[in-house]
């Protein structure tokens, strides 16, 4: 199914966005989330530590030299959250155009 991310910012808060962002391209570094949803980092972090605590994605670190990569992973629960977020999103698209 072929997803228009930025169809989908009308109707979602951030969250919604990173969710279906992530079940859309699996884990991901936390820069690249950034500029897949064209939010802004601290946007990225702030919702990131909301929809861990809910359970939603888990956050992984990792030490590259001396920097922390930090990588964002749904967890089941996550996935389907997002799923029945992507359905209903297209389904809401579909009415607005008709």
């Amino acid at each position: 199914m072929a997803v228009n991310i930025e169809e989908l910012t009308a109707i979602l808060n951030p969250g919604g966005q990173i969710l279906i962002t992530l079940y859309i391209n699996g884990k991901m570094h936390e820069s690249e989330l950034v500029k897949k949803t064209g939010m802004s980092s601290s946007t990225v972090m702030r919702w990131r530590e909301i929809l861990a605590v809910k359970g939603y994605i888990t956050i992984e670190r990792k030490k590259d030299g001396r920097s922390i990569k930090t990588f964002l992973e749904l967890t089941e629960k996550g996935k389907i959250v997002a799923s029945n977020l992507l359905q209903l999103s297209v389904r809401v698209n579909e009415i607005i155009r008709s």
